[in-house]
């Protein structure tokens, strides 16, 4: 019946957009909690704006690596805008679960921080960032592995994945930009269609800066044709994270599979064409 969002913005980032915006709009309540409109918030019932991260007090976790450090704020949040454990401190005294999430953002920074990181909140901020003690500077050291044999197994056959065709010639391929974070641009979006790159050949007839569609099972999207002879001829790419309501969004175009491994969506196995 309801649905919370914090930190994330589904309807540009999961596969078939237009299902999962749909979705939503189905829901009794829907609360976005974002600093800035999105696809998201554009489908919810309630919108709570929330500090940036020049306006937190939190840890920064790691993504692709294993240093943690600390945001602190350089200005004070707008009048009105409240932190994540904010909010939810505020909804918990309105649930019955007073005192739960009770303490400052110092306090919960320290309850956060694992006892055997090897480092301390004062450490990270008179130091700089830390290197967790919990990861291994090398992976499998010891040369001990948790398998039958107790060593190494090797993928030796992939498992079958969609296949393009005569119909849908061209792997889809949404790739990260400098540009943007996902689906925060820093300067907004360019303006006008959304740039799709492929091998000349695969052009279909569609002159290098011209006009044309880029189509899947489920969907399409006008968008400008990029020739760049560097390219397989056997992909479309674009930049990941565009707009639903500005007709920029690869996901609109991506089915909802999950990934044999792992249980992401498959965002880069979808057939697509373009079209005059």
């Amino acid at each position: 019946r309801a649905v919370w969002i914090t930190a994330g913005n589904p309807v540009a980032m999961l596969p078939e957009s237009a299902t999962v915006d749909r979705a939503l709009r189905t829901r009794e309540f829907v609360c976005v909690v974002d600093s800035w409109p999105t696809d998201s918030t554009r489908a919810a019932t309630l919108v709570l704006p929330t500090t940036t991260l020049l306006e937190a007090d939190d840890l920064v976790g790691a993504y692709g690596h294993h240093w943690v450090g600390a945001a602190r704020p350089v200005v004070p949040p707008p009048s009105g805008v409240k932190s994540d454990l904010q909010i939810l401190q505020e909804l918990s005294s309105r649930v019955g679960l007073d005192g739960v999430l009770d303490g400052s953002a110092r306090d919960w920074k320290e309850r956060i921080l694992h006892k055997d990181a090897g480092f301390t909140l004062a450490q990270i901020e008179s130091d700089g960032p830390q290197r967790s003690a919990l990861s291994a500077k090398v992976l499998f050291a010891d040369r001990k592995f948790s398998t039958k044999t107790g060593r190494v197994n090797l993928i030796t056959s992939a498992p079958a994945r969609s296949q393009v065709s005569a119909e849908f010639p061209l792997y889809l391929m949404a790739l990260a930009t400098e540009k943007s974070q996902s689906s925060q641009w820093s300067k907004g979006q360019p303006p006008g269609p959304a740039l799709v790159t492929v091998h000349p050949d695969a052009a279909r007839g569609i002159p290098d800066g011209g006009l044309a569609r880029l189509e899947s099972a489920i969907g399409s999207l006008p968008i400008q044709v990029r020739h760049d002879p560097r390219q397989r001829r056997d992909v479309a790419l674009l930049a990941k994270g565009g707009h639903l309501r500005e007709n920029r969004n690869a996901n609109l175009l991506s089915r909802a599979r999950a990934t044999d491994l792992g249980g992401g969506g498959a965002l880069y196995d979808e057939p697509v064409r373009i079209a005059p």
